[in-house]
């Protein structure tokens, strides 16, 4: 190699700049100075394996375990707002980001130092204090600041409780339909998930297999059932806690977007109509908030919250001390509650628009699912439409409507057909649009 001050001056740059560049090649062992002699390049087969020519790609060798997860996994993506009519997607167009990015200078500022710390892998006190406080007015469930856990995931949240209840092989009852990736979730974990039966009353757990009635956990969606809509009715919820109160088993209620009641008669927690410890309450932030946020977190039974806690702070020790604090101060500050008193008359506005839009435009071609709060509606469609057939052209198009066949645990055994259909999350031109789309395909 010519010397730095030679290379320098051929170059026309600094000195300095070649030493720096030399340097960094020493360090990476692409050349090596011999002394008397000068600087050279390192011999071909001396050079790192990082340097050599990208050797072929072996085929992995995956674990039996491993191998099973990725054929557990959901192939199902997460919910984009970019694509209109995906359901899940809350109003992220009349956030108060203003207000949002006030409560996160002013916490961390307040904070100092410690807004870098380790937490406790349950979360802020302070934060599951407020969440306490906010959920036994809003949707009867009385609690205490230690009965709650924060995650930042559902799905890890599953995972923990999955693994603390059921043994691998183990049943798990799931409203059928549900969420897929509540399916995913169980099968990873060696559960066997089976179906309860729902109607236009919700999950009836007196029509399950006897031979799963000892199972030792239900996952429901009692306020606002996912993704149909209907609403658990007074004689299946206590069918649901008569078994297990005789079961000793849990029932996990999912309110994910109970906050969002549609008509003046607020549907109500499970969890307020227990006597015994055995529901346990399951909701985030994704949709009163915004799904980037993180947060989510379970209302435990007092035996619960000491096991679920340590293998929670093993799996993740801690979830966003950023926002934790930006959320503990956007709730004192009054905004938290404020904003969810707009949405709630917003979604009935969306709602009856999106509501009245199918009907004008799809007529008898579309029956509309009752439903009395969420982000969401189903809708139900004439047998000769069918709905993987729709959704599937729907998305070539960027809309993100979902099959509700494709919700059910064995979709070809079943003859539902309808569109799940996301309407909380664009104004109404937009949706108007989106439906005139639909409507052409369902001629």
């Amino acid at each position: 190699m010519p010397s730095s001050r030679a290379m320098a001056k051929h170059l026309g740059i600094s000195r300095r700049t070649v030493i720096d560049v030399y340097e960094t090649l020493l360090a990476d062992g692409l050349i090596c100075t011999r002394q008397g002699r000068g600087t050279f390049v390192v011999d071909q087969d001396r050079l790192p394996a990082t340097a050599q020519s990208e050797p072929a790609r072996r085929a992995v060798s995956l674990s039996e375990r491993g191998r099973h997860l990725l054929a557990s996994s959901s192939d199902w993506s997460p919910s984009w707002a970019e694509r209109v009519l995906q359901p899940g997607i809350p109003a992220l167009d009349l956030f108060p980001y203003e207000q949002w990015r006030r409560s996160l200078s002013k916490s961390v500022a307040a904070a100092g130092p410690k807004a870098h710390w380790s937490s406790n892998p349950c979360g802020s006190a302070t934060l599951r204090g407020m969440i306490a406080a906010h959920i036994g007015p809003s949707r009867d469930v009385a609690c205490t600041a230690d009965q709650i856990v924060l995650f930042s995931s559902q799905r890890l949240a599953l995972h923990v409780l999955f693994a603390l209840l059921l043994d691998p092989g183990s049943p798990v009852l799931v409203e059928d339909p549900c969420l897929p990736e509540l399916l995913a979730v169980a099968r990873a974990q060696g559960q066997i998930p089976v179906p309860i039966s729902v109607s236009e009353e919700g999950a009836d757990i007196t029509r399950i297999d006897p031979a799963y009635r000892a199972a030792r956990l239900a996952v429901v969606t009692p306020a606002h059932q996912y993704p149909t809509g209907v609403t658990m009715q007074g004689t299946q919820r206590s069918d649901l806690l008569d078994w297990a109160n005789s079961q000793d088993s849990y029932i996990l209620e999912d309110d994910y977007d109970g906050e969002f009641w549609l008509s003046d008669n607020r549907v109500g927690a499970l969890y307020g109509q227990a006597t015994n410890d055995r529901v346990i309450y399951f909701n985030s932030f994704s949709k009163t908030m915004f799904p980037a946020l993180r947060l989510s977190y379970l209302v435990l039974p007092e035996a619960l919250v000491a096991p679920v806690c340590a293998l929670k702070g093993l799996l993740e020790p801690q979830v966003s001390s950023m926002a934790e604090l930006a959320l503990t101060e956007f709730i004192a500050s009054g905004a938290y509650t404020k904003h969810l008193r707009a949405m709630r008359q917003v979604y009935r506005e969306r709602h009856k628009a999106m509501q009245f839009a199918l009907e004008q435009r799809l007529g008898a071609r579309v029956r509309i699912a009752s439903g009395q709060c969420g982000l969401h509606l189903c809708a139900n469609l004439e047998p000769r439409l069918v709905d993987t057939e729709i959704t599937a052209a729907m998305a070539a198009r960027g809309y993100g409507c979902k099959a509700l066949s494709g919700y059910y645990a064995n979709p070809p055994d079943t003859n539902h057909n309808g569109l799940v259909i996301g309407y909380a999350g664009w104004d109404v031109p937009i949706l108007n649009r989106s439906i005139e789309v639909l409507g052409t395909l369902c001629r």
